[in-house]
């Protein structure tokens, strides 16, 4: 028996914690109970029953000027079916060389990065002023020769 466990605290798909949008970053993430755009769907799904008509969220950020961050949704507001929305977290960098203790130059190697969630999202108005909402999401993580992949949900409540 070992009362030791190499994975302690560790965890996947930290990519999801990176804020989305400028608004709610410049709310410093206080955006929850707020949101009511085609962005609510990152940060609280039933934001998006506010949504009119039809409307989009794109953004893109050079993070560190080493990775990618790509994040889009679209909202559609069907009337009294409720909001239907699809959302994409994509996180990526380019190719970096493989350095060792030995060969801290370089190995002549390559390897790269990847992670994508992929999101569907429905809400509702239960009553004129309590709205839920719901997301699944497909969230899948590869670097080099190893992936990982699961399924998420978020659910969530406004009252005004």
């Amino acid at each position: 028996m070992f009362a030791q466990n190499p994975n302690l605290g560790t965890s996947g798909a930290q990519f999801l914690q990176i804020p989305v949008g400028a608004r709610s970053e410049a709310m410093g993430g206080a955006i929850v109970g707020l949101t009511d755009d085609a962005s609510a769907v990152f940060w609280n799904p039933a934001g998006i029953v506010k949504v009119n008509n039809v409307q989009a969220h794109f953004s893109y950020m050079n993070w560190f000027d080493l990775f990618d961050f790509n994040a889009a949704s679209l909202v559609y507001n069907a009337g009294d079916l409720g909001t239907f929305a699809a959302s994409m977290v994509l996180f990526t960098t380019d190719k970096m060389e493989i350095t060792t203790e030995q060969e801290p130059n370089g190995t002549g190697r390559y390897f790269d990065a990847g992670d994508i969630a992929l999101g569907v999202s429905y809400a509702k108005y239960l009553t004129d002023r309590f709205s839920v909402g719901v997301t699944v999401k497909y969230i899948n993580q590869r670097i080099w020769n190893e992936t990982a992949s699961g399924f998420a949900f978020d659910i969530g409540t406004q009252y005004r």
